[in-house]
């Protein structure tokens, strides 16, 4: 991966175009060639198949709990900790 970040930062310091669109762009890059998405929590990029929960395509309680906190998608780790939260 730190092939791809260099790569990425490159981009971005090469670019005239505003900072919203080149994260827009990298972003749907980083999903579309190679599955990953951000984890709301932890700001960190994940496997969008099997490192996440996803709001709406979980169990029930799943979706409560990234309901509750205002988030679409979460790490693993990130929803074991909310989920720990919810426990206590």
């Amino acid at each position: 991966m730190p092939n791809l970040e260099y790569k990425l930062l490159m981009f971005r310091l090469n670019t005239e175009t505003n900072e919203k669109e080149i994260d827009d762009e990298i972003s749907n890059l980083l999903n579309d060639k190679f599955g990953l998405n951000i984890c709301n929590a932890c700001e960190t990029w994940q496997n969008s198949e099997n490192q996440m929960y996803w709001q709406g395509e979980e169990d029930t309680t799943t979706s409560d709990i990234l309901d509750k906190h205002g988030y679409t998608a979460v790490c693993d780790k990130c929803f074991h900790k909310l989920e720990e939260q919810e426990n206590n």
